[in-house]
């Protein structure tokens, strides 16, 4: 386990009638990985680049009637140096057993051998989201937890095999055949943008000669009905 000496103390306090701000601190706290100690104290492990993290905190509170202290320090009674490192360390690993179950489920999903469109296409999308999060987990465990190594392995796996599915594993890349693809109704997100107009115009101009868009709300475009496809 990583030696730990010195650390880095944010101790606030926030007026009890600014609970909109008090979530927002709360929120820069968690996306810095910090570890709470006690109510409104929270550490560190000492360094140039969180001593800036915290001190970016500690500017929001000060500007905002609030009042905040950093300090650098070490422990002598009452938590050991190795407890805290344990604490990181324990909390970074529930993160990534959370990421790991899910990306044992679309690994599930993408180990046969033929997927269809559909299920790739919320596969990436899911695991676009999980790569970010997870990465984002990486930049706070400060002191690389066992589960890092393999909660990573797990999602290379997984991104090996949409690429496979992507590519044939073979190595080649698949063919799909135009005609498959005509008369369609094409189904997207509402409230479109630029990215998914210039879309509807390739498909319409390249691929599909009389095209049907359909527009749903989010929570109805996770798989599509009977001649359908997702953009």
């Amino acid at each position: 386990m990583k030696k730990q000496d010195d650390w880095l103390l944010l101790m606030h306090q926030i007026p009890h009638k600014q609970d909109s701000f008090r979530v927002k601190i709360w929120r820069l706290i968690q996306k810095v990985g910090a570890l709470q100690l006690k109510n409104s104290v929270y550490v560190l492990p000492f360094g140039e680049e969180n001593q800036q993290k915290f001190e970016s905190i500690v500017q929001e509170i000060n500007s905002s009637q609030g009042e905040a202290f950093l300090c650098r320090t070490s422990f002598i009674k009452g938590i050991a140096d190795h407890e805290i490192v344990q604490k990181f360390n324990e909390d970074r690993s529930e993160k990534y057993n959370l990421f790991a179950q899910e990306l044992r489920l679309l690994q599930n999903i993408v180990s046969p051998s033929v997927v269809s469109e559909d299920d790739l296409m919320n596969i990436e999308h899911s695991i676009g989201k999980l790569d970010r999060q997870i990465k984002e987990i990486a930049d706070i465990d400060y002191f690389s937890c066992k589960e890092k190594e393999s909660t990573l392995k797990l999602l290379n796996n997984v991104l090996e095999r949409i690429e496979g599915h992507r590519i044939g594993f073979d190595g080649k890349v698949l063919k799909l055949k135009l005609e498959a693809y005509q008369k369609k109704t094409w189904v997207t997100r509402s409230n479109v943008h630029v990215d998914r107009l210039a879309s509807a115009w390739l498909i319409a101009k390249f691929v599909d000669k009389k095209p049907t868009f359909k527009f749903v709300k989010k929570s109805n475009c996770k798989r599509a009905g009977k001649n359908e496809s997702r953009y």
